[in-house]
């Protein structure tokens, strides 16, 4: 048996003359944590939409267990859904929230309570049973919305956005719950956010996102280090991109000629010949810092601004040429550095942290 549990197989899908999704194809596996990342627009909704039945393909098929879901409305799917309103009655109690999904299957009154229990003390909210959902924290009412999906016990669970109300402290401690859950429980989660802190957090394969179409899918580790191109790079933000003229190539690195000087990348298995333009980028986190230049690629520039992200400095930097370039540092790194804004700063890094992206016309 195939352990593709959902294929989503050439789907388009148009509003008018509008194209939301565009000729995508993709397999989301058995027991998966997939996030689908994007901007607003970028057809994830949509998708998840088509998914759980409330909308359907233009064109294109989706298929779950090998079974076409085309035409299927959601309540004829085991496809529940997780609002990002959350969705909740505010005229029941918590617990006949939860029960709300078995009560509409027929299950008996003893039995759907006695499982909507059993989810609400897993979830932590056995206390507060029978409380009305509009006297509950955010976080409280994010579990019960999480709880009345998961007492159904289905085979996937979709997820629109479920965090994006909640502060950036409770956000976190959610993001740990519904990992742990998405293990113990081995059900499919498909993940919608805009947040790649979110995606790259919980997820085992993220799908990036743009205009409709797959830019990249891949583990969160090789999207952040090898981006596919220059969108998702700049989508993930913690990138510089250069440009530069191929001088040389040998063994996997090419030399380049920018206007910063002589620079070296890994081609990244792209063909590159010399004379050809070509981008490439470098990450902010594997740049060294210095008063003198530490490695074969180094440029000289004025501090501009910085700011504290955790246990992490990202500096500001304006190159010669005008263009800003980012480093991200330990603290302990930029204090021993000991720069203050209006100083000039040694930026070096090795061609292994530079790589080519692929020619686009």
């Amino acid at each position: 048996m195939t352990n593709h549990l959902l294929e989503i197989d050439r789907v388009t899908k148009r509003f008018g003359d509008y194209s939301a999704v565009t000729e995508t194809s993709f397999s989301i596996e058995r027991g998966e944590f997939l996030a689908i990342m994007g901007s607003s627009g970028c057809g994830k909704t949509t998708m998840l939409r088509m998914l759980a039945g409330l909308d359907q393909p233009t064109t294109g098929e989706i298929r779950l267990d090998g079974k076409s879901q085309n035409g299927l409305p959601a309540w004829e799917r085991d496809l529940p859904l997780v609002w990002q309103s959350l969705a909740l009655f505010p005229f029941l109690s918590v617990l006949d929230n939860v029960a709300f999904g078995l009560k509409m299957r027929g299950i008996g009154k003893h039995e759907r309570h006695t499982r909507a229990q059993t989810w609400l003390k897993k979830l932590e909210l056995g206390e507060f049973a029978q409380r009305n959902v509009s006297q509950l924290s955010g976080g409280q009412r994010q579990r019960v919305a999480l709880a009345r999906a998961l007492v159904t016990e289905p085979k996937v669970l979709l997820l629109d956005e479920p965090l994006s109300a909640l502060d950036a402290h409770l956000s976190v401690r959610m993001q740990a719950l519904l990992r742990s859950l998405q293990r113990e429980l081995g059900i499919t989660f498909i993940y919608v956010t805009h947040s790649q802190t979110e995606a790259f957090s919980m997820a085992d394969r993220v799908v990036v996102m743009s205009r409709g179409k797959v830019e990249q899918i891949g583990a969160p580790k090789d999207i952040y280090r090898q981006p596919a191109n220059r969108f998702v790079a700049e989508f993930i933000g913690n990138v510089n991109i250069l440009r530069g003229a191929v001088e040389t190539v040998a063994n996997g690195v090419a030399t380049l000629h920018t206007p910063l000087g002589f620079m070296t990348a890994s081609t990244g298995g792209v063909t590159a010949r010399p004379g050809m333009e070509t981008d490439f980028f470098v990450n902010a986190d594997q740049i060294a810092l210095g008063l003198q230049p530490q490695e074969e690629n180094q440029v000289s520039a004025k501090l501009l601004s910085y700011k504290f992200v955790g246990s992490m400095v990202t500096l500001y930097l304006e190159l010669p040429n005008g263009d800003e370039m980012k480093v991200s540092v330990p603290e302990p790194v930029y204090d021993r550095v000991g720069v203050k804004i209006g100083d000039m700063v040694h930026a070096s890094w090795p061609a292994s942290a530079a790589q080519l992206f692929p020619v686009t016309e």
